[in-house]
Order: C-alpha cells, then sequence, then structure tokens
C-alpha cells in the first residue's frame, strides 16, 4: 500500500487542481463539485443510502463512476449540511 506525506498530498491536490484551472490564485473555498465534473466527468449525484452512510464513489473498470452523496444530507438544508455534503464529496 502507497503511503503519502501530508506534504505530497498537499503537492498532488494542488497540481491536479491547477491543471484543471479550477486552483485560486488566494486562499478561498474549493469549488470541490466542479472538480469532480471535470476531472472524472460526473456530477454529485444525490441518493437514499443506508443509516450512517454519508456517501460513496462507484467505480467502474474504467474508473469512477458516480459520486453519491446521501440524499438525507441535502434534505437537512442549511450552512452544515452544506458543509457536511462537501467533505463527503472530498472524502
Amino acid at each position: 500500500m502507497p503511503y503519502f506525506t501530508p506534504s505530497q498530498i498537499d503537492n498532488m491536490c494542488c497540481d491536479e487542481l491547477r491543471s484543471l484551472g479550477l486552483l485560486p490564485s488566494s486562499r478561498e473555498p474549493i469549488r470541490i463539485e466542479r472538480f469532480i465534473e471535470k476531472r472524472f466527468n460526473v456530477s454529485p449525484q444525490y441518493e437514499d443510502s443506508p443509516n450512517g452512510v454519508l456517501g460513496f464513489t462507484r467505480f467502474g473498470k474504467n474508473g469512477v463512476k458516480a459520486v453519491v452523496i446521501s440524499a438525507s444530507l441535502d434534505a437537512e438544508g442549511g450552512k452544515v449540511a452544506g458543509r457536511r455534503a462537501r467533505t463527503t464529496i472530498r472524502s
């Protein structure tokens, strides 16, 4: 299993964001939904999920097929639910 230091992970993330023109020039939130759309050619979708499951990624033989977020996060509404959904997408 590969091991990456936090610094290596930060560099890889910045490289990917930069390659797609999504790396902000100053400190600001990353548009993670847009990154998923451009990098993997899928839009995050909301579906019912088992209790305790906030999200998951479906993979196929060619990579990412879908990024699924629990519909319960979307139904909650508000800033906290929005942050939880974005954090789930990042994970």
